[in-house]
């Protein structure tokens, strides 16, 4: 059995979507914020991943060392990828796919690198007693880093979480109209202030010209599309390169300016949550009770039917 090193945290399928001829412009900072931005044409297998991100290294065994990878986050992607697929075609779903689609959003706001990195950190200074006691060095590197993954996993997995986002309808929104492009990162999903309320939202770019937005209501989602396309986008892509803190990617280059301004550039009216997500009671428009009805025609284009 072939197992897998290379652990996409911005998997494959997702990544293609940006891809141009079989490549996706990827930017990244190699030196840190203070370093220049490094913007190339990459094949979405040569990046977005981590050797061994997800592995436990202190279960002996090689394969199930590897299980995250290979049953968990493979599975939640497969699911994802189908999700989405129907919801390109406009495919009646069921709770299934909608399931499918909150776990993945899940998990795309724990599994980057640097959210491991502050998680591993804090760990670290809580290693008091089981399973750290009497450990040095690289054993104590390989215990923390699987119970970092541990964690990783159970966040994920989280029934509350799950519970309460699974519940959302999920809508796409077509944003093809708009001059530019959306990007994406390793920080690709925006959330509203609280996700317990009427009006909470989820929404996160699924393609250059397509977001997904999981949310209660009919008028959050119509709110999103009534607005001016170049806004919608705009704003959208400051909130994604804004969060970012590994890679940004995208379809094409002409973006660049903007990655190069925001991207770990903090900004004075940007204040991030202790997972390092920008919340705001919208990011890219202003929600009020008093949303205009969306049309039937308008409903059709952007919902998917049947969750």
């Amino acid at each position: 059995m072939s197992i897998p090193r290379k652990h996409h945290y911005l998997p494959r399928f997702y990544l293609e979507r940006w891809a141009e001829n079989k490549e996706v412009f990827r930017y990244v900072r190699p030196l840190g914020k203070d370093g220049p931005l490094d913007g190339k044409w990459k094949p979405p297998s040569a990046i977005a991943y981590e050797r061994d991100l997800y592995q436990q290294p202190d279960i002996p065994d090689p394969i199930e060392s590897q299980s995250l990878e290979l049953r968990f986050f493979q599975k939640i992607d497969d699911r994802a990828a189908i999700a989405l697929l129907k919801l390109d075609k406009s495919e009646k779903g069921g709770a299934e796919d909608r399931i499918a689609l909150s776990q993945f959003m899940i998990s795309l706001l724990h599994r980057s690198p640097s959210r491991l990195k502050a998680i591993r950190a804090e760990l670290a200074d809580q290693t008091v007693g089981a399973p750290y006691q009497g450990l040095q060095g690289e054993q104590f590197e390989k215990v923390l880093k699987s119970t970092t993954n541990k964690l990783l996993a159970s966040l994920v997995e989280s029934r509350e979480g799950t519970s309460i986002i699974s519940r959302f309808r999920a809508f796409k929104i077509d944003t093809s109209r708009a001059s530019t492009k959306l990007l994406t990162s390793d920080r690709p999903i925006n959330v509203s202030n609280q996700l317990i309320s009427s009006d909470a939202f989820m929404i996160m770019p699924y393609a250059p010209d397509r977001l997904l937005i999981l949310t209660h209501q009919d008028a959050i989602a119509g709110a999103f599309s009534s607005q001016n396309p170049d806004i919608l986008v705009r704003g959208m892509n400051q909130a994604v390169v804004e969060q970012s803190e590994d890679i940004v990617i995208a379809s094409n280059k002409r973006a660049t300016k903007m990655v190069d301004r925001l991207f770990l550039r903090s900004q004075s009216q940007s204040v991030k949550d202790p997972i390092g997500l920008i919340r705001r009671k919208s990011p890219l428009i202003q929600l009020t009770p008093m949303i205009k009805e969306i049309s039937r025609h308008e409903k059709k284009a952007m919902k998917y039917r049947g969750i």
